[in-house]
């Protein structure tokens, strides 16, 4: 990334006087495309690529070639990358064909990004919230969509049970992942609100 805002800054497409935060919003299209093509690398090798072989090869000692593969992907720590960008490079990822037109990782059919632990805010709710975003790769994957919402709505128990700490669901909220930003640790807030968000 430094080396990017380098170039960036001597071609003249960004100005950054000492040190600066680059946020992808405010580049240029071609700017947020080079630097979305660099954080894709690690996440599409590290998380996905190898989650795809672990299921692949879990089928197939199972003798399930037809099972179905659910990606979770926990945000826990790291709270540069913002829930709406690893939201879009997972979504960017999954949408990736061979040149036949099949897809590519084709172990996983849908996919959980969530918090397990860090705290973020969301526009209009007065509390700290623990997201969940989910979808699958085919818009009517009917069986992943029904797994995903039972596994959403299981969440805030889960985490009420293992932390000790109030976890209030809102139902019907709709949670904008470009709106979100991480807050803290949840272990250090009193209340927690889930937000859920369901997108194909």
């Amino acid at each position: 990334m430094g080396d990017l805002a380098t170039r960036w800054q001597n071609a003249g497409q960004i100005m950054v006087y000492g040190a600066g935060r680059i946020d992808s919003s405010g580049l240029r299209p071609e700017c947020r495309e080079e630097m979305f093509n660099l954080m894709t690398g690690p996440l599409q090798k590290n998380v996905v690529a190898a989650a795809n072989r672990q299921i692949g090869e879990t089928k197939k000692l199972l003798g399930l070639p037809g099972a179905k593969g659910l990606l979770w992907v926990a945000s826990d720590g790291n709270q540069d990358l913002r829930p709406n960008i690893v939201w879009y490079l997972l979504r960017r990822i999954l949408a990736k064909k061979h040149s036949d037109g099949s897809p590519q990782y084709s172990h996983i059919d849908g996919v959980a990004y969530f918090s397990p632990r860090m705290l973020a805010e969301a526009p209009g709710v007065p509390y700290p919230v623990v997201f969940w975003l989910s979808g699958a790769r085919e818009k009517d994957h009917r069986e992943m969509l029904d797994l995903q919402s039972l596994l959403q709505g299981a969440w805030p128990t889960y985490v009420s049970r293992i932390s000790g700490v109030p976890v209030h669901a809102v139902s019907g909220m709709t949670v904008v992942p470009e709106r979100l930003r991480f807050r803290g640790i949840a272990d250090a807030m009193p209340r927690v609100v889930i937000g859920k968000r369901r997108n194909g």
